[in-house]
């Protein structure tokens, strides 16, 4: 297992933590993590990469060792605010390679046609995912989130030890093998005062979101997109059949000007915990392809 760093840096208020693997001065690539995870997961792809890469990984707002956000709301401004700080610190002189997954692919495809300039090359791991909802919907979901803030947030679950957890994350997805399972753990979980462990996250990032997530929105941004761009999606995810089935499929694929796109077909959502190898050797061939 190739080993990581730690440091922190303030961005935005916050104390962000960043993981990095590799020589600095080799080229650099941001990974991007997605919701319910923690920038560790990126450990099994970084460690089946065959080159010298200077991989960088932070811990979003409200995940992780990274502080929560003091608010009880996460909205995807102020993730895309905290990218455009952490690319200006990391890759200041040059464009950004990214590889993201989930929340990190929808953030990264929103920034990357904000400032296309910024970005070299994008790799997008399933986060194209996020149900598009309409105007119309926009009161009931105002009222589910007023509802929402005026509750205290129930504690996270505690679990006996981190191979309950464990345990728990192969029940929800059994294509996970236990020792990355317990690694997984290992990182998602803290231990408690009073015995066993329980989720680092913030609770507040399931709440409800009074925001309307819209296709003709999203398009403007992902349509100015000048990086390639490499979609990998999970053939046994449940994002990818949604999304087929409400016909938006292919009009989110149009949007980019230059896509190449791969499917895992015995894989879900989470690819990169369950075919890290595969996932390497495809992400590796396209970074050094552009």
């Amino acid at each position: 297992m190739k080993t990581s760093q730690s440091q922190y840096l303030g961005v935005r208020g916050l104390n962000y933590h960043v993981r990095s693997w590799g020589d600095p001065s080799a080229p650099r690539v941001i990974l991007l993590h997605g919701a319910q995870d923690v920038s560790a997961s990126w450990q099994f792809t970084v460690d089946a990469m065959k080159k010298d890469w200077h991989f960088i990984a932070p811990d979003w707002r409200g995940y992780g060792m990274t502080d929560w956000s003091g608010s009880q709301s996460y909205w995807q401004p102020d993730y895309t605010a905290d990218l455009n700080v952490l690319l200006e610190h990391f890759s200041p002189d040059e464009p950004a390679r990214l590889m993201t997954h989930s929340l990190g692919g929808n953030i990264a495809g929103v920034y990357a046609g904000l400032k296309p300039e910024r970005v070299r090359l994008f790799i997008n791991v399933e986060g194209y995912n996020v149900p598009s909802v309409t105007v119309a919907e926009t009161p009931k979901r105002y009222k589910a989130w007023l509802d929402a803030t005026a509750k205290q947030d129930a504690p996270p679950r505690s679990y006996p030890n981190y191979a309950a957890f464990a345990e728990r994350m192969q029940k929800g997805n059994p294509r996970l093998t236990s020792e990355r399972a317990l690694f997984l753990a290992q990182h998602w979980c803290k231990d408690t005062e009073g015995g066993g462990v329980t989720l680092r996250s913030d609770p507040a990032y399931g709440r409800a979101s009074p925001l309307c997530y819209r296709l003709d929105e999203q398009s403007l941004y992902w349509s100015n997109v000048t990086a390639p761009t490499l979609w990998v999606e999970g053939g046994q995810s449940d994002w990818l059949h949604i999304l087929l089935k409400s016909g938006e499929y292919d009009k989110r694929r149009a949007c980019y000007r230059t896509l190449t796109t791969e499917r895992f077909e015995n894989a879900g959502h989470n690819i990169h915990h369950e075919e890290p190898e595969r996932l390497a050797e495809l992400c590796e061939r396209f970074l050094l392809e552009h």
